[in-house]
């Protein structure tokens, strides 16, 4: 039944993000649209699918489950066939999001798996989580899996994954008016979608070189923990000007 539903009419490019209470969800779509539309910080208040446009796409945040039976409906699996791409959101392993992978799987269809609070794993750890969340995949035998990306929703300057996984976003193909286009070029594709999110990466690579000058200094002067140095950047500078334009 789920192989023979077919996809719901959709314009435009459709982004839909799916994850746990707390996994980064509603930061990633303030910084995505360019400004603060999504509450965060308040708990798994989403019990229904909310969609936020921006200019010339959307995105949906879709309730915090990690639950086969509540998604595997008609309506959501036409939904989730229509959508341009699924990001599927974790913070330390894929087991928060199991279920959910393996109902995608099961109607064939592809998907991204986001690590988006890697800031929060100390330096020295993150490559054997990147190996963890690699091996977890293949164990776990999921077939739709197309990217997995290791980012900061909160500091999206912090690693290279955030620009690469906006730049993998916007090349994809989407429906308009029934018919499948693939974007002219990455650049056009950039302009019209995320727009904003760009610009704001724009911005937070001078504020990123203004960090890695300050974050230089303080290793000069003996300071040799380049993890506690950042720490304590971003904590002195985190009302600041700098940093909030990295927010």
């Amino acid at each position: 039944m789920a192989a023979a539903t077919q996809p719901m009419p959709m314009t435009g490019a459709n982004f839909a993000f799916f994850g746990i209470t707390s996994s980064g969800k509603s930061t990633m779509l303030n910084q995505f649209l360019g400004k603060q539309v999504a509450a965060t910080g308040a708990g798994d208040t989403t019990t229904q699918v909310q969609r936020y446009d921006g200019n010339g796409f959307s995105l949906y945040d879709i309730p915090g489950k990690n639950d086969e039976v509540s998604y595997f409906t008609m309506e959501y699996v036409a939904f989730w066939k229509g959508l341009t791409a699924r990001l599927v959101l974790i913070t330390a392993t894929v087991k928060e999001m199991t279920s959910v992978c393996r109902v995608l799987d099961a109607i064939n269809l592809t998907y991204d798996i986001v690590v988006s609070k890697f800031d929060q794993h100390q330096e020295d750890e993150r490559d054997q989580l990147k190996a963890q969340i690699h091996a977890e995949i293949k164990q776990l035998e999921l077939k739709g899996v197309e990217n997995v990306w290791f980012v900061s929703s909160k500091y999206p300057q912090m690693f290279d994954d955030w620009l690469q996984m906006v730049h993998s976003l916007t090349g994809r193909s989407y429906n308009f008016n029934n018919m499948t286009i693939k974007n002219k070029t990455e650049t056009d594709s950039r302009i019209i979608f995320f727009s904003q999110s760009e610009t704001n990466i724009t911005t937070s690579k001078l504020v990123q070189d203004q960090f890695s000058l300050q974050l230089n200094k303080l290793n000069s002067m003996g300071f040799n923990d380049e993890n506690k140095n950042r720490q304590l950047l971003i904590k002195k500078n985190s009302d600041s000007e700098i940093l909030s334009l990295a927010h």
